[in-house]
């Protein structure tokens, strides 16, 4: 066991400060304002533009659910919406085909298209939680959110009375 006066003199600090809630959380918003001061730096920001970029094109090719997650958080923020789904949550109902439209999920660099995974909550109403979400094609998605059940309902009749059930129409 390392003895207080055996400490250097910023193991002092650091030791003394933590056991202080007042102080610590000083330190951490100095901490957070010279962050803010340093990002105001044209070479640092490129640097973590840069940095995000490689860790955005990473993830898009080895775990594609993590880049899903951070736009569930963002979304749910912006909302003010709940979010508990983790990771591991998304991993585990990840999907390579889409299970409305059974067309195959792709991960594209940049611009969603019809194929692109999108997180779906069920119920509106609730937020990113177990059993809310589900994983399906952007497509399958912007179909969904564009009508009522009705509405759907009324174009299914529409197109079954007609004999049709293909489209060209591209949302």
């Amino acid at each position: 066991m390392t003895m207080y006066k055996d400490l250097t003199p910023q193991e002092k600090y650091y030791s003394n400060i933590r056991n202080n809630e007042e102080l610590w959380n000083k330190h951490l918003e100095v901490q957070r304002v010279r962050a803010k001061e340093r990002y105001k730096k044209p070479e640092v920001r490129e640097r973590h533009k840069e940095w995000s970029r490689e860790r955005w094109h990473l993830n898009a090719n080895e775990a594609p659910w993590k880049n899903a997650l951070q736009r569930c958080k963002v979304r749910s923020r912006k909302s003010k919406i709940e979010c508990t789904i983790n990771a591991d949550f998304l991993k585990s109902i990840w999907t390579d085909v889409c299970p409305i439209l059974g067309i195959p999920l792709i991960v594209a660099k940049g611009k969603m298209t019809d194929n692109s995974p999108s997180v779906d909550r069920i119920d509106p109403s609730k937020g990113y939680v177990p059993g809310n979400v589900v994983v399906i094609s952007n497509r399958a998605n912007m179909i969904k959110n564009c009508g009522t059940l009705e509405e759907h309902r009324a174009i299914v009749s529409f197109l079954e009375s007609r004999g049709t059930g293909s489209s060209s129409c591209s949302l």
